[in-house]
């Protein structure tokens, strides 16, 4: 894999060259847009995550690289059986149940309808609806509520806040686990036993907690990677004590990172005595060189954690300049006039949010009819 020109955001010009002093790209995965063709014989594959084959265990159920949920239909492997594809399933609710709204709002590609997403407290609710003739996304609570839906239009700012549905943190790094050891070349896998063990325990031993470490840098809108991009990175230093592999996957506006722990290799050569071993994250990497005035929004997620996280917030916010915001217009469907709005923000209780360049049918506006949303009223207060 050659080296594609990274760029950063501004003020992590030398962090990226501190990385990339580091480690070097080794392999990549784009999502296809056809299906992948002539896989081995089903009566000749060994499960990479179990090591079992046929007669004891199957490989009937397609085995997705990357999670479905997040936009690969067609990126399939051969080397995962049916009894480790159902236990992957359910890390991969854990991450849907994290991601939350967004999965909705951003409609996944692949996806010919976005799923549905209800709040865990019933406050919230978002669906793809036909808005005057439009796809959209309808974000609605059923009383006007500040705490849910918050409009400053001196700031021209929006926050939507919701209530996750509850999931389990460390299943949630495990499904991201999964996609980077599908990258690994085949004969790199006996290297890392104990991921592959970790992958497919119900527990995880304190010792193992300090090593699931991830790093989530949320970029700009304008930035979207609406079909998956992996990346694995190796380390250029054979002797260098950081993990040998660094793994990247793009999703949206979303980058997720962390180091793969625990080679062998490096287990024998006394990298991890004395937890000298050090994990080196890199900063968010894209291709197109962002404005000076662009930024992202870095954390570290708690994936560590093992209990069940209930009643979690999430939040999701949209900017507009106040200018835009005190210069709206709304159409009386009355009337089949437009009129300067007179925006009253406590009394929203919906937001449709359509592509950029969308055009509004206005007779269908003139009908009453806003949407066609078929679980919800069919007029709403704006």
């Amino acid at each position: 894999m050659s080296n594609p020109p990274f760029h950063t955001f501004k003020g992590l010009e030398r962090e990226l060259q501190s990385f990339l002093a580091a480690y070097g790209p080794d392999r990549h995965m784009v999502v296809p847009e056809e299906a992948i063709r002539k896989f081995i014989p089903k009566n000749q594959r060994v499960c990479r995550f179990c090591g079992k084959r046929m007669p004891e265990t199957s490989f009937k159920k397609e085995a997705h690289v990357i999670p479905q949920l997040l936009g690969n239909k067609y990126l399939v492997s051969s080397f995962e059986c049916d009894q480790c594809n159902s236990l992957f399933s359910k890390y991969e609710t854990d991450l849907a149940n994290w991601l939350g709204i967004m999965r909705t709002v951003v409609k996944p590609a692949g996806k010919t309808k976005a799923p549905t997403f209800k709040s865990a407290d019933k406050k919230l609710t978002a669906r793809q609806v036909r808005m005057a003739g439009n796809e959209a996304t309808k974000i609605s609570t059923p009383l006007p509520d500040k705490s849910v839906i918050d409009v400053n239009t001196e700031t021209g700012r929006t926050v939507t806040r919701y209530t996750k549905t509850p999931y389990t943190p460390v299943n949630v790094y495990r499904a991201l686990l999964k996609v980077a050891l599908c990258m690994l070349h085949e004969d790199e896998t006996s290297n890392y036993r104990r991921q592959f063990e970790f992958l497919r325990s119900e527990n995880i031993a304190p010792a193992q907690a300090d090593f699931v470490k991830v790093i989530c840098h949320a970029l700009p809108n304008n930035y979207r990677y609406p079909h998956p991009v992996a990346l694995l990175m190796h380390r250029k230093d054979p002797d260098a004590r950081l993990p040998r592999y660094t793994f990247v996957l793009y999703w949206e506006n979303l980058i997720f990172s962390f180091p793969l722990f625990l080679d062998q290799r490096d287990i024998d050569a006394g990298h991890y005595r004395n937890y000298d071993m050090t994990a080196l994250f890199p900063p968010p990497m894209v291709l197109e060189r962002p404005g000076e005035d662009q930024y992202c929004v870095t954390t570290f997620p708690e994936f560590h954690r093992t209990g069940l996280v209930t009643c979690e917030e999430g939040e999701m916010v949209l900017e507009a300049t106040p200018e835009v915001m005190s210069n709206l217009d709304c159409f009386d469907p009355e009337t089949g006039q437009w009129v300067k709005a007179d925006l009253d923000t406590s009394e929203i209780v919906g937001i449709y949010m359509a592509p950029e360049g969308t055009t509004i049918d206005i007779s269908q506006l003139i009908d009453g009819k806003l949407d066609d949303d078929k679980n919800g009223p069919q007029t709403e207060k704006k």
